[in-house]
């Protein structure tokens, strides 16, 4: 599980490894989510969440850095149950920057603005897919310009999505192909068997293992803060 104290040990050595200004990684945690707040999130998503993000949610609520998507430097954020709840409850149209849904692809346009270059490249039957079967609940902003999205499928995988805003045609490639790893709707395939199905699948594209799904949360996370870590510490080759 990964538990409050954790999150704090990882970010240290983010606060460590910056001497210029360390105080861009103060964190900031929700209150512990209800047991009740989660079986409501579920409902409007029609998707369980994964027992590792429950346990996340129950110990320590969500987490993010205070400084959140300032330009100096890169900063995680994870909403808290009732800080989504309330976005869904109160959702608005992608196309103006509301959140729309917690899906993959609304989220992105949440996050992105409400800009709306996807429509023009991913069809509509792509678009539901993702944001029915890949659920995002926590983003790496990396620069104006580039994001990491977090989410969870349907197998109760993590993975994260490299979005950036200059690389359309590879973020639609990316999309599309997580449609493509999901098994087909008319084969009759028990909890087990889909997600070997879907790690089959991805065993076929030979790209960065964090494109698609099969982290654990604790992998997802530390990889997220070693990557912070790693972007402001001298380079020693």
């Amino acid at each position: 599980m990964i538990s409050r104290d954790t999150i704090i040990a990882l970010n240290a050595r983010a606060v460590a490894a910056d001497t210029e200004y360390p105080e861009r990684f103060d964190l900031a945690f929700a209150a512990p989510a209800t047991a009740q707040d989660i079986a409501a999130l579920e409902t409007l998503l029609n998707i369980r969440i994964p027992d590792q993000l429950r346990a996340l949610y129950q110990e320590c609520g969500a987490f993010r850095h205070v400084h959140y998507d300032d330009s100096y430097g890169q900063t995680i954020a994870l909403d808290g149950v009732g800080a989504v709840l309330e976005q869904l409850r109160t959702a608005g149209d992608r196309r103006y920057g509301s959140h729309a849904g917690q899906g993959l692809v609304d989220f992105i346009h949440a996050h992105w603005g409400g800009r709306s270059d996807l429509d023009d490249i991913l069809d509509e039957e792509t678009v539901k897919l993702v944001n029915e079967n890949y659920i995002a609940f926590g983003c790496r902003y990396i620069n104006d310009d580039v994001h990491d999205y977090w989410y969870f499928d349907r197998n109760g995988m993590f993975g994260n999505l490299r979005f950036d805003q200059d690389e359309l045609d590879y973020n639609s490639w990316k999309i599309e192909t997580l449609c493509d790893v999901l098994p087909p709707g008319d084969l009759a395939l028990d909890a087990a068997q889909r997600r070997a199905h879907t790690l089959g699948n991805i065993a076929i594209y030979s790209e960065p293992h964090d494109t698609f799904p099969g982290m654990t949360l604790r992998e997802l996370i530390a990889y997220q803060f070693a990557a912070i870590v790693a972007s402001i510490s001298p380079d020693t080759d």
